[in-house]
């Protein structure tokens, strides 16, 4: 019986992500960050986990999503001109991943949020 209480709970509490002891489900604002020269073709994860590919954006390029603790987030791009090309992948604020490339016109900046 008690099992099955926990249960409840548990199901009760699924909006938030606590249960068991394990830490709530938070929501992080993710920044992705390209830039380079003339443009580049941009792929990435949405806010809906889902990978959103073959944008061509004009350089410096910028975007901002909401993701929740667990949540797998990139992306990656391929520049079309000469000289280099950085991604950088914010996380609340902070850097959790900065690339560039000057020899091949691809990068890709990911992490799973904590």
């Amino acid at each position: 019986m008690s099992f099955l209480r926990i249960g409840v709970l548990c199901a009760a509490v699924a909006v938030t992500g606590a249960c068991g002891g394990r830490e709530p489900m938070r929501e992080h604002t993710v920044v992705y960050e390209v830039s380079g020269q003339d443009t580049a073709e941009v792929a990435y994860v949405n806010d809906k986990a889902e990978l959103i590919k073959g944008q061509v954006v004009a350089l410096p390029w910028t975007l901002t999503i909401k993701a929740r603790t667990g949540a797998y987030v990139s992306v990656l791009t391929n520049g079309a001109g000469d000289g280099a090309l950085v991604c950088v992948l914010k996380v609340d604020g902070a850097v959790v991943s900065t690339k560039s490339s000057t020899d091949v016109p691809v990068v890709r900046c990911d992490t799973t949020l904590g």
